[in-house]
């Protein structure tokens, strides 16, 4: 994951030593050179590579962009292991992922919203109701004092169903 010009592991495998899952510079490297430009790239000799800067024991990698967040690698500590069929592949593997990932964020924002939209009902409808009891109560004293009046029925009913939408509006 890039975050401030620096690509951070956030996962690996059991396989890969610790001393070669580093941090490293966005501008270094061949996972700085992938993230850089979005390609997938397959190195079969990593020493002799003007790019590279492997660390641990590994030899051959293949690096593929997962679109904003970040790079998928695979490394190796025989030259030679990976080969285009295996870029195809880990592309395909990784279209999927970012796919995946793009869900998972729409989701968030969407669960963000609906909390924010849920809040907002709360408070709407609390905001609402407290006049609408003020005058349903106005209403029943105005109806004990003046008896049943078209006006009051009419303004009761307005009240009752102004109430009503709004436990509709929360539900």
């Amino acid at each position: 994951v890039e975050e401030s010009g620096v690509l951070t592991p956030v996962a690996t495998s059991a396989d890969i030593s610790p001393d070669g899952v580093t941090e490293m510079p966005v501008e270094e490297g061949i996972g700085g050179k992938t993230y850089r430009t979005g390609r997938s790239f397959v190195i079969d000799d990593l020493s002799s590579h003007p790019e590279a800067d492997p660390k641990g024991p590994y030899q051959s990698i293949i690096s593929v962009p997962v679109g904003e967040y970040g790079n998928f690698q695979a490394v190796s500590e025989s030259p030679n292991a990976f080969d285009e069929s295996d870029r195809r592949l880990a592309e395909l593997l990784i279209t999927h992922t970012e796919s995946a990932l793009d869900r998972l964020r729409r989701e968030r924002q969407l669960e963000r919203k609906n909390d924010q939209l849920e809040k907002f009902a709360r408070v709407a409808s609390h905001d609402l109701k407290s006049p609408l009891n003020v005058a349903q109560g106005r209403v029943e004293l105005a109806r004990g004092n003046a008896g049943d009046t078209p006006h009051l029925d009419a303004a009761g009913r307005a009240v009752d169903r102004s109430l009503s939408l709004i436990d509709d509006l929360l539900t």
